[in-house]
């Protein structure tokens, strides 16, 4: 028996019961928490911090939970009464001909973004290529869509199906819109690229249709996907130098970076031992991209993410030296600008607005802006850097919002030229989503 045993029993107790529990929103994040923790306990183990992190974090990280809960109550009750609508019967061939407009503006894009940088998954040098979002030119907008744009497409296809009320699969723009998907993930160059987009889809399904299941009955019907997903991963990982070198097994060396290596830039942020960054870090990260991408860069700015990876890696964050990604996550972000006290109201506060999030049964703009904070929410949660994930995702959704607007016109301008039926207003009771109305898992 080693002093880690009782981790690697913690591992395995929390793996089971990720793998039979229902999926909600939460529960991605809930997995992503358990690992940080788990990481964070390993180095309390090796003396390297102290276990006051990893008490501050899972406090915070309950926080987040009970409001989501709370939420989702208050959600539940109001999803059981009784509401009417009014539906446009003349809405539904304008808005499936605009979504499709949006899904092929930014599948394309994204496929020219990864032609002009090399396909990165076929580079040698794999593991640079696939950090490269600005090389395709035209303002940014290719890489944008590559990274935000076609995952936002999706999303928006899938409330298109939700609002025909056909299964998604079914629905030709989300087909598209899946494909273009999966393929920029395989291109990507990511070892976890696949895995992002399944988890993706499993939460816009349980979100968008209401639909309720456990990881181990989707992998049962759709074992096929986790196998691809997991493997694809893998060979992915054996083509980065760095694993080829480091003269540990590729499984080892995978479940540290899920553990120890993700838990470290999270401790550091909690401890607030970060060189260089004081005071709330959010504010400063807002004004740095907002100077950023208004072509007028403050010299020595950096962001909170870059001075935690200077700390890791030794490095001065406002000098131009190289500093690798590290993933912060969204509570370690808020524990360092906010303190401790006004971090965990605030994350109470945030999990409460997410469970109260309900698209079923709303109309279809509604549906696509609860389904985009879900989104940005996640990646901000477990990734950090809200001024990054907000104002891009905002941006990247206002492009958008140009092939569709432009689509839905044309379409209203020719229909104008040629007869139709008169728009009928159908009130009906708010319906309740069923596995069969979106994905089936």
């Amino acid at each position: 028996m080693t002093d880690l045993t009782w981790l690697w029993v913690s591992a395995f107790a929390v793996g089971l019961l990720l793998l039979f529990a229902r999926v909600n929103v939460m529960y991605f994040v809930a997995a992503s928490t358990a690992s940080a923790v788990i990481g964070i306990g390993i180095l309390v183990q090796q003396g390297v911090v102290g276990p006051g992190v990893a008490i501050t974090y899972a406090i915070s990280a309950c926080a987040l939970f009970i409001g989501y809960g709370l939420g989702a109550l208050r959600g539940g009750r109001e999803r059981a009464v009784t509401r009417t609508i009014v539906v446009d019967s003349g809405d539904r061939p304008r808005r499936d001909r605009a979504i499709k407009a949006t899904v092929w503006f930014a599948g394309l894009l994204s496929l020219y973004h990864l032609a002009r940088i090399g396909f990165p998954v076929f580079s040698s040098t794999i593991e640079v290529d696939r950090f490269d979002f600005t090389s395709s030119g035209l303002f940014g907008i290719p890489g944008r869509m590559y990274l935000y744009g076609v995952p936002l497409a999706w999303i928006i296809a899938s409330c298109g199906a939700q609002a025909a009320e056909v299964q998604w699969r079914a629905y030709s723009p989300w087909r598209t819109a899946t494909f273009f998907l999966v393929a920029s993930a395989l291109l990507s160059g990511f070892k976890s690229g696949l895995i992002a987009q399944a988890t993706l889809m499993l939460i816009m399904a349980v979100f968008l249709t209401g639909h309720r299941f456990t990881v181990w009955s989707a992998a049962a019907r759709h074992w096929w996907v986790a196998v691809l997903a997991a493997a694809y991963g893998f060979v992915v990982a054996l083509s980065y130098s760095t694993y080829r070198t480091a003269g540990a097994p590729v499984w080892q060396q995978l479940f540290d970076r899920l553990t120890v290596v993700g838990a470290e830039p999270k401790a550091i942020a909690i401890q607030s031992d970060v060189v260089g960054a004081a005071g709330n870090m959010i504010v400063s990260d807002f004004s740095y991209f907002i100077a950023k991408y208004s072509g007028s860069p403050i010299p020595g700015s950096f962001t909170f993410e870059r001075a935690v990876s200077a700390q890791i890696i030794g490095a001065d964050p406002s000098s131009d030296s190289w500093t690798v990604p590290v993933t912060v996550g969204g509570i370690p972000e808020l524990l360092f600008s906010l303190g401790w006290p006004f971090a965990t109201l605030l994350l109470l506060a945030i999990g409460y607005a997410i469970g109260s999030l309900r698209p079923q049964g709303r109309s279809f703009g509604y549906c696509v802006l609860a389904a985009t904070i879900v989104y940005a929410f996640y990646l901000w949660i477990t990734r950090g850097g809200v001024a990054y994930y907000a104002i891009n995702v905002a941006a990247v959704l206002c492009i958008l919002a140009v092939p569709y607007a432009t689509s839905w016109l044309l379409w209203t301008r020719n229909a104008r030229r040629t007869p139709h039926s008169a728009y009928r207003n159908i009130t009906k009771n708010r319906p309740s989503a069923t596995p069969s109305e979106g994905l089936q898992v």
